[in-house]
């Protein structure tokens, strides 16, 4: 036992023992790691110290790098500066050598020119002397050939169209062109209007009694109408009558016939009729000018009067009227902002002296609706009219759509000044509608148009000023047609002839007759060495005769109008020849049409255009060959022509150059300048920099069209056409925008978990279900969330105030309802996806007792029936 007991704590004991060189080698290898640790941080701090101080190193050195990168763009840029200084130097010193150069070429040019104009001149002359012996005896025989040769060519005639009285205008202007010279137009016109209200504010109790007119048997009773119609036509034609040749003055007449019938219904419902056929108006104008876009005229008128139920005139009611007249058609003035803007506007002005007022033979007439029905009127007017008409088919898909040859829309004031009244007392009306040319000549034209009356006043003292009528419906015909066509003179002539041998007077067959610096084909002589041209515009021409074996012949001949005149040859044989040959092109190597001369008496040549080559036979010699062409400085080249040897001369021709020089400022909408780049739609133009201090830009182009652009950082930028002249200086300026950006729309219906919410109320004409334009914006927006949840189901409910029955509130809300889904049906959304209800005053959000309640209680809402 006691053996066993000391065993025991022998064991204890070594196993405390190992416990404790565990513990104690366990803390050794904490401590060692621990110190391990430390030196790996300490180690890592100093890496990253050295890796900061690396990377500011590298910092310090990529600075002076930029830095240094910096000086050089810098010193790169002035050093460019200066290049292009010095480039630009060169560049108008070489433009001064080159203009002249081209001064002297200029001016050698025109030395030659009026040298051959002088020869011309007198060629002319002697062909002018020999023309006049036989033109008399010719004459008759070439105007008969002429009529059978040439077809008839009709005068151009300008679409024409007349106004209401027979002249040339609009519906109720007058335009300062006339017809032509023999052109005839027949024209008609119809007016109505109807109105369920009096014409004039005179009360019945300031209307005469039949007693203060015993003279008059007929009238029982005088009282004020109540409703009124009317039906006015005309028929008329007028005649351009003459035209002077030295000047642009024309003069056209007119006559016109009017009709008209006017129903009276007086307030205890009798009708009466007034109506009157036969009325004459006698018209002239005089037109001058519309050359170059503007013309004046004058027009004068002379009314011959019938009264009521009589086809008679009365002498003491002939009225007489005058007009001053302008026409301005914006795309003919040149030089002007609207050029080539099709818009034709027409002013008139004048005074009508009116006797209409000696038709009344009674009483009747003292009444204003009677006498507006008559069309009288108590007093002389100042006129005024202005009218303006534009081709709508200039617009290309309109004239595809209808389909018609031209379709102007027309737009007129008038306005008549009654001597004595105010301005606001005097009829004033605007008139607008179409006008078509359907047919492909254009000589027929139709009208529709309404005439609107402008509000006034009307003074009821006497009955004497009537109001005009609220609207009038006009409808017009007139077809215009041309004298008899006029036959055009011949403008051409002939020439033939005989190519001959010099010295034998035999036939020389298959000799060549050209016309150089035309596009006239070459001719060969037949066998008996004849030939005969085509048709050639009358006028001096070089003709030359040449053959193979011979020297060619050059000879300026007078072409005559329907003439065939005589030209022979007669050509010296070559004993010796060479060939010299040779081609002509532009500095791109491109064939150019030019006149081959030389130093002596010989005829010169033509290159072929489509080639620039040429060959000519020549005998043998020193020579001196030039090569011209219209535009290219000419180049003379020295040639050795010998015996039976081809000698070849090319010629390179220079372009003259064309320059001018555009210049302008670039401002924002303050004046104050930009830096601006300005550049032109033609590839290798470098663009132009504007002065940032000045904003102004100036340089060289070539002569020709430019569309010219400026642009600027933070503005819009702007194209303007531009045209270069050679030598001359163009300003161009613009003016820039600052670029906005568009503003963010904000949504006006927002989706909710049971509704769909709006954001402003939607409105409808009072007490009805006609939605005003403003809420569309508004039902867009449903319709747009509705299209993005296909889903969604919503019942569209009216609501309404207090204010009616309740029955009527119901109604009223069920077709607002209504004509909310109608307008969302229209925008593509399913029919099965919504239901209207009308809840009338039933279901108020606030106190019906006041405006601002009522106001919020007259809704539409919009409630998610299932999603």
């Amino acid at each position: 036992m006691k053996k066993i007991l000391i065993f025991s704590m022998v064991a204890i004991l070594l196993v405390a023992f190992s416990g404790l060189n565990y513990a104690v080698a366990s803390g050794g290898i904490m401590v060692a790691q621990e110190e391990v640790e430390e030196k790996a941080k300490e180690e890592a701090e100093k890496k990253a110290k050295e890796e900061e101080a690396k990377k500011a190193k590298e910092e310090k050195a990529r600075k002076k790098a930029e830095e240094k990168a910096r000086k050089e763009a810098e010193k790169k840029a002035k050093e460019e500066e200066k290049v292009k200084k010095v480039t630009e130097k060169e560049v108008e010193k070489k433009a001064k050598k080159e203009e002249k150069a081209r001064k002297k070429a200029e001016e050698k040019a025109r030395k030659e020119a009026e040298k051959k104009a002088k020869e011309e001149e007198k060629a002319k002359k002697k062909a002018e002397k020999a023309r006049k012996k036989a033109e008399e005896k010719a004459r008759k025989e070439a105007e008969k050939k002429a009529r059978e040769k040439v077809p008839p060519v009709k005068k151009a005639v300008r679409p024409y169209a007349a106004a209401i009285g027979g002249r040339t205008g609009l519906i109720r202007t007058l335009s300062a062109k006339t017809l032509n010279q023999g052109i005839y137009n027949l024209n008609t016109h119809l007016e109505y209007f109807y109105s369920k209200r009096r014409l004039s504010y005179v009360e019945p109790d300031d209307f005469p009694k039949p007693e203060d007119f015993p003279d008059y048997e007929g009238i029982i009773e005088i009282t004020p109408t109540k409703k009124s119609q009317r039906l006015e036509g005309s028929v008329g034609i007028s005649y351009g009558a003459y035209q002077w040749k030295r000047y642009p003055l024309s003069l056209e007449i007119s006559l016109g016939i009017i009709g008209y019938a006017h129903s009276l219904t007086d307030v205890e419902g009798r009708k009466s009729l007034v109506q009157s056929l036969g009325d004459l108006e006698l018209g002239a104008k005089l037109g001058y000018g519309l050359d170059e876009g503007i013309g004046i005229g004058f027009d004068t008128t002379l009314q011959l009067l019938s009264k009521s139920g009589d086809l008679w005139y009365r002498g003491e009611a002939t009225s007489a009227g005058f007009r001053l007249l302008s026409t301005f058609e914006l795309a003919e003035i040149k030089n002007f902002p609207f050029e080539n803007f099709p818009l034709t506007i027409h002013l008139n002005l004048g005074c009508h002296l009116d006797n209409s007022k000696n038709l009344r033979p009674t009483a009747l007439y003292y009444i204003p609706e009677a006498e507006y029905a008559q069309g009288i009127i108590r007093d002389s007017q100042f006129l005024f009219n202005f009218g303006a008409e534009y081709p709508l088919t200039e617009i290309k898909r309109i004239k595809r759509a209808l389909k018609v040859e031209q379709l102007d829309f027309i737009l007129e004031y008038s306005f008549e000044d009654i001597f004595g009244r105010s301005f606001t007392e005097s009829p004033q009306q605007i008139t607008l509608g179409p006008r078509v040319f359907p047919l492909k000549n254009k000589n027929l034209a139709v009208d529709l148009a309404v005439d609107i009356g402008l509000p006034k006043k009307v003074s009821a003292e006497g009955g004497k000023i009537c109001s005009e009528p609220a609207w009038r419906i006009i409808s017009g015909l007139s077809y215009s047609f041309p004298a008899a066509p006029e036959v055009a003179r011949p403008t051409t002539g002939m020439i033939a002839g005989k190519v001959l041998d010099a010295k034998t007077g035999k036939p020389i067959k298959e000799a060549i007759i050209s016309f150089p610096g035309t596009a006239l084909s070459n001719i060969l002589t037949d066998d008996k060495g004849r030939y005969t041209s085509c048709e050639i515009e009358a006028g001096v021409i070089e003709v030359i005769a040449s053959r193979d074996g011979y020297l060619s012949q050059t000879k300026k001949v007078m072409v005559e109008a329907a003439k065939t005149v005589t030209q022979d040859f007669k050509l010296k044989k070559l004993i010796k020849v060479g060939i010299l040959k040779g081609k002509v092109t532009d500095t791109r190597i491109r064939p150019l049409a030019a006149v081959i001369s030389f130093d002596k008496p010989i005829a010169s040549a033509a290159t072929d255009p489509k080639t620039g080559e040429y060959t000519i036979k020549l005998p043998p010699g020193k020579y001196k060959v030039t090569a011209t062409v219209e535009g290219y400085k000419p180049q003379t080249k020295p040639a050795i022509i010998k015996d039976k040897k081809v000698t070849r001369v090319n010629f390179v021709l220079e372009a003259i150059a064309r320059i001018g020089e555009l210049e302008g400022k670039v401002t924002n909408e303050k004046g104050k300048p930009l830096a601006a780049r300005v550049k032109v739609d033609v590839k290798g133009i470098p663009p132009m920099a504007t002065d940032p201090k000045t904003g102004i830009y100036r340089g060289k182009l070539p002569a020709g069209a430019y569309q010219v652009t400026a642009e600027a950082k933070g503005y819009s930028s702007q194209t303007k056409p531009a045209a270069i002249r050679d030598k001359e200086k163009t300003i161009l300026n613009f003016v820039l925008k600052l670029r906005v950006a568009p503003p963010v729309k904000k949504p006006l219906a927002v989706l909710r978990a049971k509704k769909i919410e709006i954001l402003k109320k939607i409105h409808f004409e009072t007490g009805k279900a006609v939605l005003l334009p403003q809420s569309y914006p508004i039902l867009d927006d449903v319709a747009k969330i509705l299209i993005e949840h296909s889903r969604i189901k919503i019942l569209v409910e009216g609501h309404t105030d207090s204010v009616g029955t309740d029955a009527y509130n119901l109604k009223l809300s069920q077709n607002r309802a209504n004509s909310v889904m109608k307008y969302l049906l229209n925008k593509g959304i399913p029919g099965a996806r919504l239901k209207a209800a009308g809840f009338g005053e039933s279901t108020p959000i606030a106190d019906n007792s006041t405006a601002s309640g009522r106001a919020k209680n007259r809704r539409v809402e919009f409630t998610i029936i299932s999603r």
